[in-house]
């Protein structure tokens, strides 16, 4: 799997330090005026228990590798919402697809997801480490901000703003899109999506992204 929702997820555990601490009294400020659960303790819950699961390295055909990576894949999916992600990339074209074409969609988009790096310019390595900065929450939909610092070509420090927006469902808060360096993964798949929908029409869009899983590593 390439740098991705995992990588992005699990980063903030490789250096807790100062930003941590700092981080959990915000928390704990925000919790305490708050009726509804913490976004951010809900997005270090997940980081954490990634952390854990990814602490060692197995070989890829161990069965150590094969029970990592599924749980892994449990500390995703009880975070990121990958039918709301593919519905808002959808965009209208959702309320106009039968389930069992949205549930292909999803299953599709999910898979690409996990594969694909969310921004080029992030090169991350054991020093990277990200710091929360706040939080604001309006009803079920919630952003959390925060900066990612990496190592930079020239060996320098590079900083990073990444927002994270989350909806609020069944009592838990997941991610429904991912925000890098202002470029918002949501708006640039959908502003994809309407183009292929408009010339290929929503077939040929699955045509396109079951060609695409093909070509990508796993």
């Amino acid at each position: 799997m390439t740098y991705s929702l995992v990588v992005m997820l699990s980063v903030e555990a490789l250096s807790p330090g100062i930003a941590a601490h700092n981080a959990d009294r915000r928390v704990a400020e925000t919790q305490a005026t708050a009726a509804v659960p913490s976004p951010t303790v809900a997005l270090r819950s997940s980081s954490d228990a990634l952390r854990r699961t990814l602490a060692r390295r197995y070989p890829s055909w161990s069965p150590q590798a094969e029970a990592q990576e599924s749980a892994v894949q449990s500390a995703i999916d009880g975070i990121v919402d990958f039918r709301e992600i593919a519905r808002r990339s959808l965009g209208p074209t959702w309320e106009r697809i039968a389930e069992d074409d949205r549930r292909e969609f999803v299953g599709l988009m999910q898979r690409i997801l996990e594969r694909s790096p969310l921004d080029k310019s992030l090169h991350f390595d054991p020093d990277s480490h990200i710091r929360f900065e706040h939080e604001s929450v309006a009803d079920s939909d919630a952003t959390v901000s925060s900066v990612v610092t990496t190592v930079a070509r020239n060996g320098g420090p590079a900083h990073h703003p990444v927002r994270y927006r989350l909806c609020l469902k069944g009592g838990r808060w997941r991610i429904y899109d991912i925000v890098v360096n202002d470029v918002s993964m949501v708006e640039g798949y959908r502003a994809q999506f309407v183009k292929i929908i408009a010339r290929d029409t929503f077939e040929g869009l699955l045509r396109r992204m079951r060609k695409k899983l093909g070509e990508m590593p796993n």
